[in-house]
This record gives structure tokens, C-alpha cells and sequence, in this order.
């Protein structure tokens, strides 16, 4: 048995194999990176981050909503300083949302 925080090979080899199914460790994370990438391939097709409040994706994620949620962290100073970096890199505009009055 290995001491507490010391991973020895059949530890790893389980970790990879729950990992294989789509073991989700932390779901904040893959939430948000889901958005992410979701914006990301927005981005790709319309060549701009400016998102409609009411967009979903032809998956029927709402992204519109995502982008929302990250001005608002962004405002009230709960959005993590990488994920404003990745954001900015994209080219996310913290203003308002497209097609809403709200700023």
C-alpha cells in the first residue's frame, strides 16, 4: 500500500482507465472549458465573440447565457485571472451582449 499522495503504477494505470470512460474530476472546470471551446468554435465560424444573449449552439448549448455568466464574474472580480487571459486572447468583448440592452 503506498502512503498517502504517492501514486505508484497500478494507481495511475486505474486513474487512466476512469479517465478513458469520461470520468469527470472536476465539473466547474469542464463546465467552463466546455464554454470555451464552444466560444471558441463560435469564434471560428463568425470570426467575432459577439455572442446574442439568446445563442444556443446546433448542440443546444447556450452559449448566449455562458458568455453572460463570464461578464458578470468578470464585474463582481470572480473570474479567475487565466480564464480572463484565455478570453481576452479570443478576443471576448466584456462589454454588453449583443441583442441585449443590459451593459
Amino acid at each position: 500500500m503506498s502512503p498517502i499522495g504517492v501514486c505508484d503504477v497500478q494507481t495511475v494505470d486505474r486513474v487512466k482507465k476512469i479517465e478513458d470512460l469520461g470520468f469527470v474530476w472536476d465539473r466547474h472546470e469542464f463546465d467552463w472549458t466546455n464554454g470555451y471551446e464552444h466560444l471558441k468554435a463560435y469564434k471560428e465560424r463568425n470570426g467575432d465573440c459577439l455572442v446574442e444573449t439568446k445563442h444556443e449552439t446546433d448542440d443546444g448549448y447556450k452559449l448566449g447565457i455562458w458568455c453572460s455568466d463570464q461578464r458578470q464574474r468578470f464585474k463582481a472580480r470572480r473570474l479567475a485571472d487565466d480564464r480572463i487571459a484565455k478570453l481576452n486572447a479570443l478576443g471576448f468583448d466584456w462589454g454588453k451582449a449583443k441583442g441585449s440592452n443590459k451593459a
